[in-house]
């Protein structure tokens, strides 16, 4: 009864948010804009052994914009809950972590035109999980929400972009500054290592039909620690991919295709840290087609097609580490709909299949899911 009461409470104070803006006002010169968006999202899954896992999150957003100035923030209300064969029933349901992002830009100023940006992770979240609640932290690849809570955490990050002709060239450097927390009762002042990424693209636009991109994202992890004695530093990650858009006066179509490969991970042994004999982690290869139908100017039509592989990761299929191949489709049809100015809704329904091969947690079987998800939004418009 309470779950259904706070969200009962929280869903009131929402539609009152986002029917109140968005809206604007002037300070002397220029305007400040100030935006909500809200909505539901569910996610549902089972398997073949009895498996079951369900989870929904209502996020809140709030955005404001003064001059070059930006400053957004996120939050939201989660309920997770998992069945295991033999296990009893575990849920959980509370706020999740704040996201606040600040970003200024620098434009016509300079040859290359730069975004700072200042991040933070607010610990509003879970923490301090009991062990055995530990399952419900599922896979990226069954539900949305994986972290239910971590620490304090500030990524500062800047990015330069520049034009010339048809061509648009942007890089980006970021550095994830992320604090120690209780991460289960078990482990307890656990500190993640820090994060530094480095992000390229290349566009292509030869007229107003068509659109071409290039993209890199290249990712190093600092070592994990608890009680400051570290004892885990993950593998280097890698990412590239290409992408085509055509686009027509009524429609829209676009494709990309990614590889995703991760280094060798390190862990402690007798005091020293040693890279992995095998690699654990196998390379990801995903591709996606999607398209927009424009109905009439207030109502578009979407769909999207995607499909993801994960190659066997090094070790072999009798190891403890291994985990054999996985293969992913998941189709997503949505509609969005302008309401008044001030509103716009969506609706998106979308389902996949999934197989596993064995791994260390089903060493003896292959295992299927299947799973659905349904999103419902509400965002101003300007």
């Amino acid at each position: 009864m309470k779950v259904i009461k706070d969200i009962t409470v929280l869903l009131i104070v929402l539609i009152i948010i986002t029917l109140l803006t968005p809206f604007t006002f002037t300070c002397g010169a220029a305007e400040i804009k100030i935006r909500t968006s809200t909505g539901f999202h569910l996610d549902w899954w089972d398997s073949p052994n009895n498996e079951k896992g369900l989870q929904y999150y209502i996020p809140v957003k709030i955005e404001a914009n003064y001059d070059e100035l930006s400053m957004g923030i996120l939050t939201g209300y989660a309920y997770t809950t998992r069945d295991l064969p033999g296990q009893d029933r575990r849920s959980i349901s509370d706020i999740l972590d704040t996201k606040l992002n600040l970003g200024y830009s620098i434009t016509d100023l300079l040859p290359v035109d730069i975004l700072v940006g200042l991040d933070f992770n607010l610990p509003t979240g879970r923490t301090d999980l009991k062990d055995k609640d530990l399952s419900l932290i599922m896979d990226p690849d069954l539900v949305a929400i994986t972290s239910l809570g971590e620490g304090f955490n500030i990524n500062p990050t800047i990015s330069f972009a520049k034009q010339w002709n048809d061509w648009l060239f942007g890089i980006g450097f970021g550095y994830v500054f992320r604090g120690e927390y209780d991460y289960s009762k078990s482990m307890h002042d656990y500190d993640p290592g820090n994060i530094f990424s480095f992000v390229t693209q290349v566009h292509y636009i030869p007229s107003e039909n068509w659109h071409f991109k290039l993209f890199t994202n290249f990712t190093t992890y600092g070592k994990d620690e608890i009680k400051g004695d570290s004892f885990y530093k993950e593998g280097d990650y890698f990412q590239v991919g290409a992408g085509c858009k055509y686009t027509r006066s009524f429609w829209d179509i676009e494709g990309t295709v990614e590889a995703i490969i991760r280094g060798k991970s390190k862990f402690k042994e007798k005091q020293r840290f040693k890279k992995e004999n095998d690699n654990s982690h196998g390379d990801e290869w995903i591709g996606r087609v999607k398209g927009h139908y424009y109905l009439n100017p207030k109502t578009t039509i979407s769909s999207a097609l995607a499909f993801l592989i994960i190659t066997e990761n090094d070790y072999p299929s009798n190891s403890m580490y291994y985990w054999g191949q996985r293969r992913k489709v998941s189709l997503d049809i949505g509609i969005s709909r302008i309401f008044c100015p001030k509103l716009t809704g969506q609706i998106n329904i979308s389902g996949f299949f999934m197989h596993d091969k064995e791994t260390w947690y089903h060493p003896d079987s292959h295992q299927s899911y299947r799973g659905i998800s349904l999103e419902f939004k509400f965002i101003g418009n300007f």
